[in-house]
């Protein structure tokens, strides 16, 4: 029977088992296995000081998010540093590789978009000729780097206002011209209500920091840091947060084979504050 939440701690590592793509560790949290989610594939992943992710490809775009460590993170023939609370979207087919810097493990959250060519993801060395070919600067209209506190945060309810939830967008086809997901983080702050709501796009959530509970179904989940969920195309779903620390997730619309747009429909009540 598939789980709703998956927590870090339900799933054991994995590796490579190829030595030359190095040392990388990692637990696939969403997937056909887990939850049966085919349009993403959500893991976590670590590396060791001083470790290398080898240039190599996947099919598939993926997207990942800083959760600890500092790391060089390299797209083609272009390198740019990222900390902590920063993300780097990879496109299909470009080689790419990561270079842990400092005494700090490497810690990130990764997100491959599946829905067109499916959850087994295959991933295969590159060399230094290939990834000359591709010179992507990171600039607005071909972002694929960047840190989380760079996008200024938007209130969504407009009859909540500083009460509502907050997200922003990192990355999608507007910003950075990724068509695959619409990629981003929210906060829920102390006794607010995320209104129950459902949407033609699969979306998938990962908390980084804070606690609450979050709606899907008939269900009500409780989430804490390390936890990932997985939520249908236009299935009902929300949250609220009534702990005294802000509840932090990570938040993927899959838009590749739906429309990148915003479609969101509440079903509930608007509440301006968490209800019992």
């Amino acid at each position: 029977m598939f789980k709703k939440v998956i927590h870090i701690s339900d799933v054991a590592w994995d590796c490579f088992n190829d030595s030359k793509l190095g040392p990388l560790r990692w637990k696939n949290l969403l997937s056909m296995d887990t939850c049966g989610c085919r349009e993403f594939l959500l893991g976590y992943a670590e590396l060791d000081p001083a470790s290398v992710l080898p240039l190599h490809t996947h099919a598939h775009a993926q997207c990942n998010y800083i959760l600890s460590g500092r790391v060089w993170s390299r797209l083609g023939k272009r390198r740019i540093e990222l900390g902590p609370d920063s993300a780097d979207f990879v496109p299909r087919g470009i080689p790419h590789a990561y270079e842990v810097i400092g005494n700090e493990p490497l810690r990130y959250v990764y997100t491959y978009a599946c829905e067109i060519l499916g959850t087994d993801v295959t991933t295969e060395l590159s060399c230094e000729e290939n990834a000359a070919l591709f010179d992507i600067v990171n600039l607005s209209e071909t972002r694929w780097a960047i840190a989380d506190d760079f996008v200024p945060w938007q209130y969504w309810e407009p009859s909540k206002g500083r009460k509502g939830m907050l997200w922003k967008t990192l990355f999608d086809e507007k910003h950075g011209s990724h068509p695959e997901m619409n990629y981003g983080t929210m906060k829920v702050p102390e006794n607010v209500r995320y209104s129950r709501h459902l949407h033609d796009q699969p979306e998938i959530f990962f908390t980084i920091a804070g606690s609450g509970v979050m709606f899907s179904g008939d269900e009500t989940i409780e989430v804490t840091p390390g936890c990932a969920l997985y939520v249908p195309k236009r299935q009902i779903h929300g949250a609220q947060n009534t702990q005294t620390e802000t509840l932090r997730q990570i938040w993927v619309y899959g838009t590749e084979m739906e429309s990148p747009e915003w479609s969101w429909t509440p079903v509930e009540d608007i509440f301006l504050e968490a209800q019992p």
